[in-house]
This record gives C-alpha cells, sequence and structure tokens, in this order.
C-alpha cells in the first residue's frame, strides 16, 4: 500500500458518508507522509487532535494510522511526546508501539 492507498482510505474512513468507527491501516507510513494524510482527511481537526500533532513526533518514527471510534494512531520510535504534550486520551505502549488516542 502507498500514501496514495493509505490516504484514500482515511479519507473514506472520516467521510459523511462512510463513517468507519473500527479501521487500522494495514501499511506503516512516515512522519511526512502521516502529516499530510491526517491534514487532509482531518482538515479541521477532531475534538483535540489537530494534524499539526503529528509534527511533534520526531522524524524517523514510523505511523500506523486508525479511527477507533475517534481518531487513533500506533507509533513506532523513541523519544515520543508525551500524552500530556499531545492532549491525548490514551496513550499505552505495548511490545515496542505506542498507541496514541483522542476522544
Amino acid at each position: 500500500m502507498t500514501k496514495e492507498s493509505v490516504l484514500n482510505q482515511m479519507c473514506e474512513v472520516y467521510s459523511k458518508k462512510s463513517r468507519c468507527y473500527d479501521f487500522r491501516s494495514d501499511e506503516w507510513v512516515s512522519r511526512k507522509d502521516a502529516y499530510a494524510i491526517m491534514k487532509q482527511a482531518v482538515p479541521r481537526g477532531y475534538n483535540e487532535f489537530k494534524a499539526e500533532l503529528v509534527l511533534d513526533f520526531p522524524d524517523d518514527v514510523m505511523f500506523q494510522l486508525a479511527r477507533e471510534g475517534s481518531v487513533c494512531m500506533y507509533v513506532k520510535g523513541d523519544n515520543l511526546p508525551s500524552k500530556e504534550d499531545l492532549n491525548a486520551d490514551e496513550y499505552t505502549i505495548e511490545n515496542g508501539v505506542t498507541r496514541v488516542w483522542w476522544d
């Protein structure tokens, strides 16, 4: 899957027509691609989530974009911003992957 495929999926997930509330991309994307995808899929943000929050992560992390009722991201990498820095509602780490969720 390419950035375009993930972008199309995320736009569909957040569209008023489809509204899929349980989705997790099969592919991991770079910080740059995650920001571009979320900026287009959720242009005005979603509650406390704003696409610009993706830019708070280090350049070398990878994202698996999701929607679990609300905006969710799985992140692989080190030196990640904290739950408080991201204004996230949930922040868990399991097997080296950080799950960040905003309600």
